[in-house]
């Protein structure tokens, strides 16, 4: 099948020519409508050749499914609603709809979070009647500032977690430089949103919204309670300070509105609305969202204060550029049984933006481990797999419990104690994972870097010593290794691979693999040249190795002779000088390395490199 322009033009001009078209929770206005240019030139760019449309763009959106975000998606759905598109071209975009839903399924089945927090929404509705560990979990993570400065802080950590896992440097950067009790704080907090976002449906997710936000403001659920006229009351939560707050949650602006009757006048009422979103294309757009929890990968939060005057008049303030609530506002008259509130969801009532998902196919779980992936996070993607494990076990136990209590089965009783026993080795893990890295401070960076550069000088004697090393000593080494600028990074892809190995760790087997290929050619060099290559050539053959760029079989590297005429004691000045700074940039490395190498060969290659 191959489709021209102008055969795309006549299947689909009489439904792009409707003034709005839907599937799901697409939805498109009039303005926004799509041409039939539009949508040719956005499905004929998958892959090549750009010039047609063809089978290998609905191949490649299957093969790439996180790729097929909802403007893609609204393309896609004003093909399949042509009368004049044939059955074999909606087969195609009825497959790739096909693949979506495989994997939404798929999601659904899993493991939305990693600790699945226990959400109990009756006993939000009683001061103090949170989760215990909430009263550890939320200053940690968010301070101690008012609710509104909590919910800030909620969108800028959740933003941090998004970003890392979609590669941002500065956001993998940040979370690198957590302290590792701050970052399970960070995501064990997340949690709650996430399992209330995706585990539950729109009804009982609207509830739970305003236990999420009862939760953080330290205050209590206040649903059931009527308002002045005798109805549904406009306070859904108060905060610890007794401020009435109304939680919206919607998949779109449409509808959003507060009956009169619901305020008393003169108290005012902080409105939190959430609109769901399916994609990071959809942020900031009032009118496309999803009301399908399995598709969320967030929520837009929107803040406004409402204050009834009297019978018909009311004040609404929207956010300052800070974040804080405006102290000028614009009077409403409302006539009506009701008072419209969507237009004042816009930008400056923005708030933003609390993600639980990278794309709509993957799990907060799914986030925060990509989130974490970089070598940098060797720690945090440890005891992250550790909370995991121990929660997942806690479970499992519950469940066989039960199910041996009923049927008195051996089996269901064995794999109980099976599962407490797991938890019982993740948590003494975890526990000696933090509280051996708690204590790693700068100084003991310091006094391991020269350690580890002079480790590698000899492979198999650093495989023997890194196998035999406590767990103790291997976090701690992890640790200095991730902190250290001294050493490169050829050496650090090989450490990290091989204590990662000792301490059962998820690691490319094909990293070991390559430094053992490197020193190899390392020993090969020195036998043929009789001279031992200095620490920077080392690091080039490793690097040629590890990337595979094919480091050329006939190099060689001599002394500069630099250094020829120094005598040890001098040499050992210089290195001294050298070290005692508080850093050191590339040249002044590259010197060190230099002084090392002119040492052992004034020493004809005994002792340790760069011994004084």
């Amino acid at each position: 099948m191959k489709l021209t322009k102008e055969t795309l033009n006549s299947l689909i001009a009489e439904v792009l020519n409707e003034r709005s078209y839907s599937m799901d929770d697409m939805y498109s206005p009039a303005k926004n409508l799509m041409s039939p240019q539009n949508t040719f030139d956005t499905l004929r760019r998958l892959t090549d050749p750009e010039q047609a449309l063809t089978d290998e763009d609905f191949e490649y959106l299957k093969d790439n499914i996180e790729a097929f975000d909802t403007d893609i998606q609204r393309r896609l759905v004003s093909i399949q609603k042509s009368d004049d598109a044939s059955p074999e071209l909606k087969a195609k975009v009825q497959d790739v709809f096909d693949t979506l839903q495989s994997e939404l399924d798929a999601k659904v089945q899993s493991r939305q979070t990693l600790t699945q927090p226990q959400i109990r929404s009756a006993a939000g509705e009683v001061a103090g009647g949170f989760p215990d560990e909430l009263n550890t979990i939320i200053p940690a993570a968010l301070g101690t500032g008012d609710f509104l400065s909590k919910m800030k802080k909620t969108s800028e950590i959740s933003n941090v977690y998004f970003k890392a896992a979609g590669g941002d440097k500065a956001a993998i950067k940040e979370i690198t430089n957590k302290d590792n009790r701050e970052f399970l704080a960070e995501v064990m907090l997340l949690e709650y949103f996430a399992e209330i976002a995706s585990s539950f449906d729109a009804g009982a997710g609207a509830y739970l919204f305003e236990y999420f936000l009862a939760m953080l403001a330290g205050g209590r659920v206040t649903g059931k309670e009527t308002g002045p006229g005798g109805g549904m009351g406009a306070v859904d939560f108060r905060t610890a300070d007794d401020q009435g707050g109304s939680a919206k949650y919607y998949s779109k602006s449409g509808g959003v509105g507060q009956a009169k009757t619901g305020f008393n006048r003169g108290e005012p009422v902080d409105y939190v609305i959430a609109i769901k979103k399916q994609g990071s294309e959809q942020v900031g757009a009032k009118t496309r969202g999803t009301s399908d929890p399995a598709k969320m990968v967030g929520a837009d939060i929107y803040y406004l204060r409402v204050t009834r005057v009297d019978e018909d008049r009311f004040q609404v303030s929207a956010l300052t550029q800070a974040g804080a609530v405006s102290k000028k506002y614009k009077t409403e008259i409302v006539k009506t049984a009701e008072i419209d509130l969507n237009k004042y969801i816009d930008s400056s009532s923005l708030l933003g933006t609390i993600f639980i998902a990278e794309t709509r196919t993957k799990t907060f779980r799914d986030m925060i481990y990509k989130s974490i992936e970089s070598d940098g996070n060797q720690i945090k993607q440890m005891i992250t797999k550790l909370v995991e494990t121990f929660f997942t076990s806690l479970d499992q136990a519950g469940a066989s419990a039960k199910e041996y209590a009923v049927s008195g089965d051996p089996d269901k009783g064995s794999n109980t104690i099976t599962a407490l026993n797991m938890a019982d080795n993740s948590f003494s893990d975890l526990r000696s994972s933090l509280e051996k890295t708690d204590n790693v401070d700068d100084q003991q960076i310091a006094e391991n870097k020269e350690q580890i550069n002079e480790m590698f000088d000899n492979l198999p004697s650093i495989k023997r010593n890194i196998s035999t090393m406590s767990r103790e000593k291997a976090l701690k080494t992890l640790l200095v290794i991730r902190k250290s600028e001294s050493i490169p990074e050829p050496k650090r892809d090989l450490f990290i691979a091989l204590l990662k190995k000792h301490l059962g760790m998820d690691f490319e087997e094909r990293t070991i693999a390559n430094a053992e290929t490197t020193y190899d050619r390392y020993q090969a060099l020195l036998q043929r040249t009789g001279k031992k290559p200095m620490m920077e050539a080392l690091d080039k053959l490793i690097e040629a190795t590890i990337i595979e760029t094919g480091f050329g079989e006939d190099a060689e590297i001599d002394s500069t002779g630099e250094y020829s005429d120094k005598t040890i004691e001098e040499l050992c000045a210089m290195k001294k000088k050298l070290m005692d700074k508080e850093s050191r940039n590339a040249a002044e490395q590259k010197k060190v390395r230099q002084i090392n190498f002119a040492l052992r060969a004034k020493r004809d290659w005994k002792g340790k490199e760069g011994e004084c």
